[in-house]
C-alpha cells in the first residue's frame, strides 16, 4: 500500500468592485456552460443570488437552476440531492 498522498488545489480568489461581472468569464474559462447556483433561503432572499444569476445571465453564462435549500448546518444527504439536481440538469459546475 502507498504511503504518498499529493493534493493540488490552485485558487484564484478575486475580490472588489465589479469582481463580480468577471465570474462568467472566469467559468467559461474553464469550461463551464451550464452552472447550478447554490445558496441559502437567507441569500436568496436578500437578492444576492438574483444579482450573481444576472450578470451571469449578461456574461453569456444562463444559470441553469438555483438551489435555495441549503441549511445551515448542512450534510451529506443535502449533498447528495444536490448532485442528482446536478445530474439530472446536465449541469457542468457549481456557483
Amino acid at each position: 500500500m502507498s504511503r504518498y498522498y499529493d493534493f493540488f488545489c490552485p485558487v484564484k480568489l478575486m475580490a472588489g468592485e465589479q469582481a463580480l461581472e468577471q465570474l462568467a468569464g472566469e467559468l467559461r474559462a474553464l469550461g463551464a456552460a451550464r452552472p447550478l447556483l447554490l445558496t441559502d433561503k437567507g441569500v436568496g432572499g436578500s437578492g444576492l443570488a438574483g444579482l450573481v444569476t444576472r450578470l451571469l445571465a449578461e456574461g453569456g453564462l444562463p444559470v441553469v437552476a438555483c438551489w435555495d435549500e441549503i441549511p445551515a448546518d448542512s450534510s451529506t444527504a443535502v449533498v447528495e440531492q444536490i448532485a442528482a439536481r446536478y445530474r439530472e440538469l446536465g449541469c457542468d459546475s457549481l456557483v
